[in-house]
């Protein structure tokens, strides 16, 4: 019996001994070390304790409506594969391509913008068709057609490019398009025309064709 009571005590001695091993106070976090688990002061990394890979079927993050925000005051200071793209947390710029950005976005080769092709009028299908911000260059055919542009003042500086490849058809747009100063403004083209979205202020905001 005694002998029993003194295996139990043992026990009760070992669990107690865990606990107390366990104990910790704040800030601390809980590691491994020669097997054991023990409670140790932080590095001061946070969660980011030396560098890790991501498991077999990879990882997803959901920030649902909570922000994930990254901060960086470094040249190079986040990047993801290399050059491919790069922060520069030091002067405020984005490079894809380059580790050294030297404009606010730099591109270190080639880049390629939406197209859509739009035949107007074919099989007696629609001759408008509406610009919106899943559009850069937009390619017409077929009859004569119009194009509807957002509100400038709320896209300023958006860039459209617009060709209509038949001769001798045109395209309207539903605004003004502003010409250089001096020479008005129209509605109506044929060939291609690049257009940008302007807003001085209020009062004066809208398209202007570039040269």
């Amino acid at each position: 019996m005694n002998q029993i009571n003194i295996k139990h005590l043992i026990l009760l001695v070992c669990i107690f001994s865990s606990f107390i091993g366990l104990a910790q106070t704040d800030g601390q976090v809980l590691t491994r070390t020669n097997g054991g688990s023990s409670w140790a002061d932080s590095d001061g990394n946070g969660i980011y304790s030396g560098s890790g890979n991501i498991p077999s079927g990879g990882t997803t993050v959901t920030a649902g409506a909570n922000a994930l925000d990254v901060t960086t005051t470094t040249v190079d200071g986040v990047s993801i594969d290399g050059a491919t793209l790069s922060v520069d947390g030091a002067n405020d710029r984005v490079g894809m391509g380059t580790t050294t950005p030297t404009s606010s976005l730099h591109l270190g080769g080639s880049f390629a913008v939406s197209f859509r092709h739009f035949n107007s009028g074919v099989f007696g299908g629609p001759t408008t068709t509406d610009l919106d911000e899943d559009d850069c260059f937009l390619q017409i055919s077929g009859q004569n057609a119009t194009v509807n542009l957002p509100n400038a003042s709320n896209c300023v500086g958006r860039i459209y490019i617009v060709s209509h490849l038949t001769t001798g058809r045109t395209f309207t747009f539903n605004q003004n398009i502003n010409q250089p100063p001096g020479a008005g403004s129209q509605t109506t083209f044929s060939g291609m025309t690049m257009i940008i979205a302007s807003s001085i202020n209020i009062n004066s905001s809208g398209w202007y064709q570039l040269p």
